[in-house]
């Protein structure tokens, strides 16, 4: 199992619970550059290799943390059950949530973030990004300088990826926005992180 080059990159005192997970399999852990469409992946084995699990390296250690328990219950899920199950399906949910609650269990992590994990544990999603609380307590522990779209009132103006919008209306994970450039209703994370227009 290659997996010493991710212990730096963790929140202390939860390597040793991390390594307890893996120790079972056959799997690597890989470091990936830094990807924009996800966090992480798993790669079951092949005749050629081991499975394997990446994460982007450019993570902050809650996020990695997380993302790689995330991935971690599809290497379980997926030595559990074989092919037959959904990616974010029942058995991975299941493993899922076990992981978290041993995670917050972990008392050197931050009580928010363990707050949190119980709390998505009940019903985990396929990212983070999907619940708000989560994702809320991370930005708040990892980049508190940052502002969401859920900080602002309906009808504030914001930048998003360099474009102007209003904020219309919010719902439970995502807002409608109007793009100001073309007139045009879109919907957005609640999460996304905004700029002051």
């Amino acid at each position: 199992m290659a997996f010493a080059s991710v212990e730096s990159l963790l929140p202390e005192h939860t390597y040793d619970m991390v390594t307890t997970w893996l120790s079972p399999y056959a799997c690597a852990i890989k470091l990936s550059r830094p990807r924009s469409t996800k966090f992480g992946d798993f790669r079951p084995a092949s005749r050629a290799r081991p499975a394997t699990i990446t994460v982007n390296s450019d993570l902050p250690p809650l996020r990695m943390l997380l993302t790689l328990t995330h991935e971690i219950a599809h290497l379980v899920a997926w030595e559990s059950h074989g092919r037959r199950i959904r990616p974010h399906g029942a058995e991975w949910k299941s493993c899922f949530a076990e992981l978290l609650d041993q995670l917050a269990a972990v008392n050197t992590l931050p009580s928010p973030f363990r707050s949190a994990l119980r709390k998505h544990a009940l019903h985990p999603r396929s990212t983070a990004s999907l619940d708000p609380n989560l994702s809320g307590v991370l930005r708040e522990l990892e980049r508190p300088e940052e502002q969401s779209l859920a900080a602002l009132s309906i009808g504030d103006s914001f930048r998003f990826r360099g474009r102007p919008y209003r904020k219309l209306a919010s719902h439970r994970t995502r807002c409608t926005c109007l793009d100001i450039d073309r007139n045009l209703k879109v919907r957005i994370s609640m999460m996304a992180p905004i700029d002051s227009a």
